[in-house]
């Protein structure tokens, strides 16, 4: 995963599903590893078979399995 400097957006690789989707919480599912994102105005700005592209005001991220 790359974030950018400011957290404004995170390239997340590897993506197979979204778990859940709100403008305050997404957490995404890459198989044997899930990944929430909290902030604000999040969003998913593209989803591709490669990865998708969290934007918004990301203030934490958690990593779970």
């Amino acid at each position: 995963d790359v974030c950018s400097s400011d957290l404004s957006e995170c390239l997340v690789d590897g993506l197979e599903k979204i778990i859940e989707y709100s403008n305050t919480k997404i957490t995404v599912s890459l198989g044997s590893q899930e990944i929430t994102f909290w902030g604000d105005d999040l969003k998913i700005n593209s989803f591709t078979r490669e990865g998708a592209v969290v934007q918004g005001n990301i203030t934490s991220m958690e990593f779970s399995s």
